[in-house]
């Protein structure tokens, strides 16, 4: 948002940001009016840069926009120092002159060093941004380049009707669920029921399994115990005869 002072500012942000609580970006331009624009090359250079190298002009200078507008992308995106071109910058690019050109300062500008530079241009149907930065240490030039993706906050909003079949497809899935809850709890608590169920008929298997091996091992030893009594007896016998006998 762009107000024209600090009134605006503090009406917005208390209405927006501290009632709503939605993060907003604000910025002032006092009174609205946009300053004389101090450009970045001199009108010598930029007529070179024209004929020779492909670019069309400052990055401001391609679209329209009201003052405050314009004065608040000037001083947060510095679109006064930008410039644009076409397929003709590559080329220039590829000459290895263009990047030279842009960081040797200007005869009036007493400082030293290189200086930085950012331009826009196109190539084979795409648009590429293009950045050069001196070092502040060795001073050469570092150079980077990205292609530009469509704009995405500038596209159509969606369609009304989209968005109001979207809301009822929305409304009756969530009218579904309400209707659906009772009958999912009631079988969550049933399935509960029959897993305490399960769990004590568990119980009952173990304690089965462990008397039927605790039968099957009294039965083993009353088998042996029946066998030592029939031996015990059929030598009992033996004995009887032997006495008989004398």
């Amino acid at each position: 948002f762009v107000v024209e002072c600090p009134e605006d500012y503090k009406l917005l942000y208390r209405e927006v940001r501290e009632k709503k609580g939605i993060p907003i970006n604000i910025i002032t331009v006092p009174q609205g009016r946009l300053k004389p624009v101090t450009r970045m090359y001199s009108d010598c250079k930029m007529d070179v840069l024209r004929r020779e190298h492909g670019f069309f002009g400052y990055l401001d200078e391609t679209f329209t926009a009201p003052d405050p507008i314009m004065q608040a992308l000037i001083n947060n995106h510095n679109v006064d120092k930008v410039i644009v071109g076409g397929e003709e910058v590559q080329k220039a690019l590829d000459r290895k002159d263009l990047i030279e050109l842009l960081s040797t300062r200007e005869a009036h500008d007493k400082k030293s060093g290189k200086v930085s530079s950012c331009f826009f241009y196109t190539h084979n149907r795409s648009s590429y941004r293009y950045t050069s930065q001196p070092s502040r240490f060795s001073g050469e030039i570092g150079t980077s380049s990205d292609e530009v993706q469509p704009a995405r906050l500038l596209k159509p909003g969606c369609d009304p009707n989209i968005k109001e079949e979207l809301s009822e497809i929305i409304k009756k899935a969530k009218e579904t669920i309400e209707n659906l809850l009772p009958a999912i709890q009631e079988g969550q608590i049933e399935m509960d029921e029959w897993h305490k169920h399960g769990q004590h008929v568990s119980v009952k298997l173990k304690d089965s399994k462990r008397l039927k091996q605790e039968w099957t091992q009294y039965k083993a030893k009353l088998r042996n115990q029946k066998e030592k009594l029939a031996e015990a007896e059929e030598d009992a016998a033996k004995d009887n005869e032997r006495e008989k006998v004398q």
